[in-house]
């Protein structure tokens, strides 16, 4: 594998004009000098959603319970062990799921940049940056008027959308709107099924003003995203039918100063997210759903319950940057806070809506985290022909949860928690002409959230009840990492090794003396395991030899969790995957054709969770027996390969076309964890349109 990922030797761009990052450092600074692995992600007119976005981005691993949902893995880490960031404000929220979720697809990038950082990063963003962050941010408005369009079409699922961007710069003064939005029918996988409930639709809408007075820069933003109708059907042969809908609204100001070497950002926002959850269960016969279409029709359900969850968060960050060549220090700090408005209903056969006292959480549960931090890089030596930088830092974090009759296994009653923790990193470079090379030290933290020490319910493939004695995961990870580029190629290869202190992990429990529900549901809370151990290897390759370009990558984990009595798996660990890329370009040519691809090995080693997960261990499609119900070992998910090709034209000075021809072999797979089958053959066609007058 070693050997693999050293002949591969990843990269980034090949050397053309700059791209700028602002994760690693809280700063723009290029890519190739940032001692972590941190990527801004291109543009793609054939992408419906900030999801589509990422899905082929090294080191990002995506599963997908339903299709408007997408929850990346980054370093084994998934849900809010990530952090999503908007407009430099955390997206997270006390009430995110922590497996495969919808969360991250109700961010949508218009006009804005989109980056990942792969590895911990508490020390700059604090509790949740366990994995890795995914950030968008607003580019500048660039002088004059311009406007972007694009309509996009894709054939596996009859999906349709489109998104415009109109902006305008004059002298100090700018702004920036744009909406989008998109209809999917019936998804059509490789097995030339069509999956049910599986269409949606979703609307993303963005205003980005701002106004320069000097030294002084004040800019307001605001986005949102509806996703509705999202159908889950990962446990459909259960006779568990699901629909989402969520609303998600971020609006924030901000005020940056700048003079000389010294730049101070403040921001303040308001966060509004509610999420509408609709579940209708339906007779079964044996493992299987006994009417799938009498269902959907209603003739053969056994009752039904509408949840609804409201979140309001009010968020604020400041942070100070002073440049003192060769020392650099950035200081800073952020709050969050939050209150949670939770209902529910059910309804019985022939019965009347009945209301009760708790939905998901109980009304007016609140979050709230903060921190401050100060980060410094030095430029300390020169050794041969590269320069030594030092960077380091640390946090201080402090969090709150508090929620009221909460059924706790012993009687309802108040959880009520909170915890100060403090955080560091250090990492020296050697940055010469060409060449980077680097080995630090970075540390995780991460909070329990309500989701997790509150809900009480069905979620997945078990019924979670709350533990109010939850700690917060610690990790300590050792990164090495060599990154090089001429001007024909560019690669990099990391290693990387995190140790994770009081783990969180699903464990059995009870209620009230029982194991399961009525419906066999197994009853589950979340609880802190002595730590976990992940190790991971990732590589990246780009290089261009007259008009052909080529681009490859791979990533590699392992997780390992160690319990009181032993070890096992850790939960849903993603297995060897990456992909590639070749390109023929020619110089002074309006057209680029592409052959690329994406694979993934067969992941065998699975959590005891895994195990009684259909979205893994089903012992056929659509069956709610799984290996383990016949006291068999569960054969895992099989590797898989899925060949694309594509091209791209100018059709005038203005005007660009691109088609995409995506699973040609029409291969019938899922990526590992995910509860709906991949696309099958998806032809995908865009037009993108830009109109300039500076």
């Amino acid at each position: 594998m070693l050997l693999l990922l050293a002949t591969l030797a990843l990269a980034e761009e090949p050397a053309t004009a700059p791209v700028l990052v602002v994760l690693g450092s809280r700063e723009a600074v290029e890519p190739f000098d940032v001692a972590r692995q941190v990527r801004s992600v291109d543009e793609d007119p054939l992408a419906f959603d900030v999801i589509e976005r990422l899905e082929s981005e090294p080191g990002v691993h995506m599963q997908r319970t339903h299709r408007g949902a997408g929850s990346p893995f980054l370093r084994g880490q998934v849900g809010p062990q990530n952090l999503v960031l908007a407009d430099g404000l955390r997206h997270n929220l006390s009430t995110f799921r922590t497996g495969p979720n919808q969360y991250l697809n109700l961010v949508e990038p218009l006009g804005d940049s989109l980056e990942v950082l792969r590895g911990p990063s508490s020390v700059l963003y604090g509790t949740g940056a366990m994995g890795g962050v995914i950030a968008v941010r607003q580019t500048a408005v660039a002088p004059g008027q311009r406007v972007l369009a694009t309509g996009r079409v894709a054939s596996a699922d009859l999906g349709v959308g489109a998104t415009i961007v109109a902006e305008q710069a004059e002298g100090d003064h700018f702004v920036r709107l744009g909406l989008s939005a998109a209809e999917h029918q019936g998804l059509r996988t490789g097995s030339g099924k069509v999956a049910p409930w599986s269409d949606f639709a979703r609307q993303g809408w963005l205003a980005h003003a701002g106004v320069g007075l000097g030294a002084h820069t004040v800019t307001a933003t605001t986005r949102g995203v509806r996703l509705d109708d999202a159908g889950r059907t990962d446990a459909l042969a259960e006779g568990d039918l699901r629909r989402y809908d969520n609303t998600d609204s971020l609006s924030s100001l901000s005020w940056r100063f700048e003079q000389g070497r010294t730049t101070l950002t403040t921001r303040v926002g308001a966060h509004l997210w509610s999420e509408t959850q609709d579940r209708t269960g339906c007779a079964t016969e044996g493992d299987r759903l006994a009417d799938r279409a009498g269902c959907l029709e209603e003739t053969a359900i056994t009752g039904k319950s509408e949840r609804r969850d409201r979140v309001s968060a009010g968020l604020a960050s400041t942070q100070a940057t002073l440049d003192l060549a060769p020392l650099r220090v950035v200081v800073g700090g952020e709050g969050q806070v939050e209150r949670v408005a939770s209902f529910r209903r059910d309804q019985a056969p022939g019965d009347d809506w009945v209301a009760r006292d708790r939905g998901n959480f109980s009304p007016g549960s609140s979050f709230a985290v903060g921190g401050a931090f100060a980060h410094g890089e030095l430029d300390a030596m020169s050794v041969g022909p590269g320069l030594v930088r030092l960077r380091g830092g640390a946090r201080l974090s402090h969090y709150r949860v508090h929620a009221e009759d909460v059924p706790l296994p012993d009687g309802d009653g108040t959880v009520d928690d909170a915890t100060t923790g403090l955080v560091g990193s250090a990492s020296v470079s050697w940055l010469a002409p060409g060449l980077h090379a680097w080995a630090g030290a970075y540390q995780g933290y991460r909070a329990p959230n309500l989701e997790e020490s509150t809900l009480f319910g069905p979620e997945e493939s078990r019924f979670s009840v709350p533990n109010n004695r939850l700690r917060p995961e610690r990790s300590d990870t050792a990164e090495l990492g060599l990154r090089a580029r001429t001007p024909a190629a560019s690669g990099s290869v990391v290693l990387w090794a995190s140790r994770t202190a009081d783990a969180l992990d699903d464990a059995p429990t009870t209620w009230q003396g029982a194991t399961e529900t009525a419906d066999g549901l197994a009853y589950s809370h979340r609880t802190n395991v002595p730590g976990a151990r992940y190790l991971g290897a990732e590589g990246e390759l780009a290089t261009t030899v007259g008009p052909i370009q080529a681009r490859a990558h791979v990533a590699w984990t392992r997780g390992t969790l160690d319990l009181d009595d032993g070890s096992s798996p850790a939960r849903r660990v993603p297995p060897v995957h990456g992909g590639g890329e070749l390109s023929l370009a020619p110089a002074r040519q309006p057209w680029r054709l592409s052959l690329f691809a994406a694979a993934a090995a067969p992941q065998r080693r699975l959590h005891p969770g895994d195990e009684a997960d259909l979205r893994i261990c089903a012992t056929a499609p659509e069956t709610a027996t799984t290996w383990a119900d016949l006291g068999q070992t569960c054969p895992g998910t099989d590797g898989w390969v899925e060949l694309g090709i594509g091209g791209t034209t100018a059709l005038t000075e203005q005007i660009r076309a691109i088609v995409e021809v995506r699973n040609l072999t029409d291969r019938a797979y899922h990526t590992h964890g995910s509860g709906i089958d991949a696309p099958g053959i998806d032809v995908r066609a865009a037009i993108h349109a830009t109109w300039e007058r500076r």
